[in-house]
């Protein structure tokens, strides 16, 4: 007879320190959720649980940010079933963008980093929150599997444009659109990393964290 599997964020294995981290990456739109369960679901990625944050309660980076410790502390419970404990990850990622309101992304970055190390999971580990925000939004990571950019401001809308030259059917909230770019997930990560690395950058210039999250699923999924 098959051996019954449990899932990895299973309460009974709570005590158990689990063989790789466990991720939750917390977005503020479904089109940014869709991407990453994709993703997970891609390259078959074990515990990792990607949630979007209700629309009720506003968008904010700081909305996003109170969001992520509070399914962190409390769990998350679907039609009274369990589909995580609290305290149950390693790693949380926050996904938000800076849609011309840099203050509110400064502050919430300060709050991300604040959190990191607070908390521990049920195994006593560290639990590290990082920030995964953009410059001007989401867009940007989208548009870098297609093209290089060089540093200069952009507003959220023109980044919605400009990749509609590469998706023309573009459009919020979309479910397939790491389909439409995993053959280019390594490159865009590159491309980010170089983005952020260039000297000729300054305040408000485009630029975007995202490559930090894909790069700790693409190591989970090999770890």
């Amino acid at each position: 007879m098959a051996k019954k599997r449990h899932h990895s964020l299973d309460r009974r294995n709570a005590g158990k320190r689990p063989t790789r981290d466990r991720i939750l990456i917390i977005t503020e739109g479904e089109t940014e959720r869709a991407y990453f369960e994709a993703l997970r679901r891609y390259y078959r990625i074990p515990a990792v649980e990607c949630r979007v944050m209700p629309s009720g309660k506003g968008t904010s980076p700081k909305n996003i940010v109170d969001y992520a410790e509070s399914l962190l502390l409390n769990g998350f419970t679907n039609n009274q079933r369990l589909l995580f404990p609290p305290k149950a990850f390693e790693k949380v990622f926050v996904v938000f963008d800076e849609d011309n309101d840099p203050l509110a992304r400064i502050t919430a970055i300060k709050r991300i980093k604040e959190l990191s190390g607070k908390y521990r999971t049920q195994e006593k580990q560290n639990i590290e929150f990082t920030a995964v925000d953009s410059i001007p939004n989401f867009e940007l990571w989208f548009l870098l599997h297609f093209e290089y950019l060089y540093p200069q401001k952009m507003l959220p809308l023109d980044s919605i444009e400009r990749l509609k030259r590469y998706v023309p059917d573009y459009v919020k909230p979309m479910s397939t659109m790491f389909d439409k770019t995993k053959d280019q997930i390594f490159l865009a990560v590159k491309r980010a990393e170089k983005l952020l690395a260039d000297d000729s950058r300054q305040k408000g210039d485009i630029c975007t964290n995202i490559h930090l999250s894909v790069k700790a699923l693409l190591q989970s999924e090999t770890g």
